[in-house]
């Protein structure tokens, strides 16, 4: 807290808490919090009751949910997710996982950029603008205020692209849609 005060992100008892401890890994791994600690964004091999999660946690002010969900060919669905960042208001959350559907079944089961907003809504960041699939995207940095997103990925996702290798992209919220994801 701001205060310097603790508060307690979960009272729920962890539903593998045998299995967790086995694995060697730290017990919860924080990856990013709003500026005033409403929201913190946290890994951890715990499961709790009630919340589909493969280990991708948002705490929203007392209420704790499942980060990692992405679009499934069945609507929203649960995956491994690794988180990569919180918006300095809370309102987005960003994380890479696997892509589970696309207009272009090429970029099926590779590596993408999301972005959860405000614990509701998920957004692939990465698909391709252009008839050249997206590969696996890495995530780079997002400005404090979430409004743009950077990330690497191979070249031709825009109509500005180079032609071949990996390029630098940027996702600006700001533009119009169908200008958001530019080509650095």
């Amino acid at each position: 807290n701001p205060d310097t005060s603790y508060t307690s992100v979960s009272y729920l008892a962890p539903e593998n808490p045998v299995e967790a401890t086995a694995t060697g890994s730290f017990f919860f791994s924080v990856l990013g919090a709003s500026q005033d600690c409403a929201k913190v964004l946290f890994s951890t091999k715990y499961r709790y009751p009630g919340i589909p999660s493969l280990g991708l946690y948002e705490w929203d002010e007392g209420t704790l949910r499942n980060a990692g969900v992405i679009p499934g060919p069945e609507g929203e669905t649960p995956v491994s997710a690794t988180g990569k960042g919180v918006s300095e208001d809370g309102s987005r959350v960003f994380f890479t996982a696997t892509r589970k559907t696309s207009p272009d079944a090429a970029e099926i089961g590779k590596e993408a950029v999301f972005v959860r907003e405000d614990g509701t809504t998920t957004r692939d960041l990465t698909q391709s603008e252009t008839s050249i699939p997206a590969g696996n995207a890495t995530y780079q940095w997002a400005t404090p205020n979430g409004s743009r997103v950077f990330f690497t990925a191979n070249a031709g996702l825009t109509e500005e692209s180079s032609s071949e290798g990996t390029d630098l992209y940027e996702y600006d919220f700001a533009k119009p849609s169908g200008e958001r994801l530019t080509d650095l």
